[in-house]
């Protein structure tokens, strides 16, 4: 975990460390899990909202919300993504398939 950290304070405005360190801080039981991945959410949201974007970081968006948070929300319901007839989630900016 130490890596993890060292790599926060280098790349503070990243979202991977701080979802890693809430993964590893959950499957211990340590309760700050939750702040921590509090704020990976609110960092990757901040990069959700920059266009053109990458897929990938809607996946990892989602793995926070859905594996780690457990939230109970339909990923469309985050603002973030669309549910197309095919039954995928996609950015809300993608062109149908």
């Amino acid at each position: 975990m130490a890596d993890i950290n060292a790599l926060i304070e280098k790349y503070e405005q990243s979202p991977y460390p701080y979802v890693a360190l809430a993964f590893c801080l959950k499957n211990r039981e340590d309760p700050s899990w939750k702040k921590v991945a509090e704020k990976a959410k609110h960092v990757l949201e901040t990069f959700l909202s920059i266009e053109p974007r990458v897929l990938t970081i809607d996946v990892f968006y989602g793995s926070l919300i859905k594996d780690i948070l457990e939230e109970k929300i339909a990923l469309e319901d985050t603002g973030f993504f669309v549910k197309w007839a095919d039954g995928r989630y996609r950015s809300k900016n993608s062109p149908p398939p």
